[in-house]
């Protein structure tokens, strides 16, 4: 799937399977991607700010320099997820703690 610079802002991709998915530089803002499965998929660049991303299956994805501000990633599966220079602001985290690390 290439999305790349995709415009998707408040769109339902409700456990969408974006796995290997090319969203570099895409605009996810407010979207609600609770339950998605987003393996492998490449964030590069992404605004996801304000993003559901709550439950998120598998998310071993590249969020390298993504803007992840006021997302909210309760329960979702970090682990292998590439965090390399990602913005966090008002980020409630996947133990529902807050990390405001980029603000």
């Amino acid at each position: 799937q290439d999305l790349y610079k995709a415009i998707l802002s408040k769109a339902n991709l409700v456990r969408a399977k974006l796995i290997e998915a090319e969203l570099t530089r895409a605009n996810l803002s407010g979207v609600d991607l609770i339950g998605a499965d987003l393996s492998k998929a490449y964030l590069i660049k992404a605004n996801l700010k304000g993003a559901l991303l709550k439950e998120a299956e598998r998310m071993r994805a590249n969020l390298s320099s993504v803007k992840l501000s006021g997302a909210d990633l309760r329960g979702a599966n970090l682990k292998d997820a590439k965090l390399k220079e990602t913005i966090f602001c008002h980020t409630t985290m996947p133990d529902g703690k807050e990390n405001n690390s980029g603000c």
